[in-house]
This record gives structure tokens, C-alpha cells and sequence, in this order.
């Protein structure tokens, strides 16, 4: 799948679109096909190196992301494949790719989601 790619602490002109591999379905979780996304000003600091926590590289810039849903992992109920979802990132990339794999939070609110 083709996803924005941080390899390296840099400005956004820098980064590339390449070939990854789709992300692994999360237990519990959904795959979404991305039709839209966002970044946040942190993004934009963790893109550069400049972000208090940053990610292991590479990874996949993103804050929101919405699409469609692709496939749902067993006992996932609350949503079923192609129904319409956004997902709001808390504490991993995601967005700026094809696909994401996404799961809930442990509160219940929004969800978590990685793009690798």
C-alpha cells in the first residue's frame, strides 16, 4: 500500500510517498480504507524531532482519519464492514496511508489505531 513515510527527523517537503506493508488487523479491531486525514501542530513537531515523546522510525504521519471500513476482527459489533468510520489518534500514527488498522481505547471513547 502507498503511505507518507517518516524516516528520519525532517520538514514535511522531505517525506516520501512509498510502498509499505499493509498493517497487521489488531485484536478487536477494524481495517479502515483512509479517504481523508489529518495532522495536528504535534504531528508536525514529531515529524521534525521535536516532540517531547517520539516514535520509533519510520512511521506514518497522521492525527484523524476517515473511511470506510474493510473488515472487522471477531467480536467486533459496534461496527460492521462498509460503514462509514473517523478515528482519532491517541497514542499511535496513523492516517496518512491507504489502510489502517485500528482498535479501541480502554475507555471506550474514540480509538487507537497504527499504519506500519
Amino acid at each position: 500500500m502507498r503511505a507518507l513515510l517518516c524516516e528520519r527527523p525532517c520538514d514535511w517537503d522531505e517525506l516520501s510517498v512509498q510502498d509499505i506493508a499493509e498493517p497487521a488487523m489488531i485484536t478487536g479491531g477494524v481495517r479502515i480504507a483512509v479517504q481523508a486525514a489529518s495532522v495536528s501542530f504535534a504531528m508536525s513537531l514529531q515529524v521534525a524531532g521535536k516532540y517531547q515523546r517520539t516514535y520509533p522510525m519510520p512511521f506514518v504521519p497522521g492525527t484523524e482519519v476517515g473511511g470506510v471500513v474493510l473488515e472487522v476482527d471477531t467480536g467486533v459489533s459496534e461496527v460492521q464492514v462498509g460503514d462509514n468510520q473517523r478515528l482519532r489518534h491517541r497514542l499511535r500514527s496513523l492516517a496518512l496511508a491507504r489502510r489502517c488498522a485500528s482498535g479501541r481505547n480502554r475507555d471506550g471513547v474514540g480509538c487507537v489505531g497504527r499504519c506500519r
